[in-house]
């Protein structure tokens, strides 16, 4: 079965973006994946998350392109995070987080701003529709979602391919979170702190807020 998915790059170097890459590299049984660019790109700073003249340029974009560029897709289509496109077939759409999320801790927007009323009017519209069903990839967001009046909303983790690795005798602990409170680095912190010191830590993380 052949599958649209639209990739889109991350803010740093461009390339694209892990969740995307990981179902890229991991598709279901007899699925093939034909990869779709998303229509509107710019330099990696248009990426970001921020409200920045770039990402103005960028959504502005998106509002004008995007819902055009839905008409000429052809069969079932896997779209991924906030967009623009009109689902006029089935449709797959992939979310990595609830949006008051995004707007509280990177647009600094409570869920009582006028911005945020109007995103999600406007993505109930796109991504409420019977033809559409939307996965997400932790319990805690697809309550988010449900909280924001999404339906049928199925928790589906990005697929992970694991191995064992022997470097050497030390068992090692590690946390990877740029962004030290949103993903949970106070906590990494704590466990860390309590565990014997003959397990070697790693710990890589943005600096700590305030």
């Amino acid at each position: 079965m052949l599958v649209n998915i639209i990739v889109s790059r991350n803010r740093i170097s461009g390339e694209i973006r892990t969740g995307i890459r990981l179902r890229l590299e991991n598709p279901p049984p007899s699925v093939d994946y034909r990869v779709i660019n998303e229509p509107v790109g710019l330099s990696p700073s248009s990426n970001d998350f921020y409200i920045t003249r770039d990402t103005t340029t960028k959504w502005f974009l998106k509002a004008l392109i995007e819902p055009i560029y839905s008409l000429k897709l052809r069969g079932i289509t896997h779209a991924f995070f906030l967009n623009l496109y009109i689902p006029r077939t089935p449709w797959v759409q992939e979310m990595d987080q609830p949006i008051f999320n995004l707007f509280e801790k990177y647009l600094g927007k409570s869920r009582r701003s006028s911005l945020y009323e109007l995103a999600l009017k406007t993505f109930r519209y796109l991504f409420n529709r019977d033809n559409v069903i939307m996965i997400t990839w932790t319990q805690w967001s697809r309550e988010g979602l449900e909280e924001e009046g999404f339906n049928d909303v199925r928790v589906v983790p990005p697929p992970m391919r694991t191995s064992l690795r022997r470097i050497d005798d030390e068992v090692t602990v590690g946390f990877i979170g740029v962004e030290y409170k949103r993903k949970g680095g106070d906590i990494a912190e704590d466990v860390m702190s309590k565990l014997p010191r003959r397990i070697r830590k790693v710990y890589v993380a943005g600096a700590k807020e305030g």
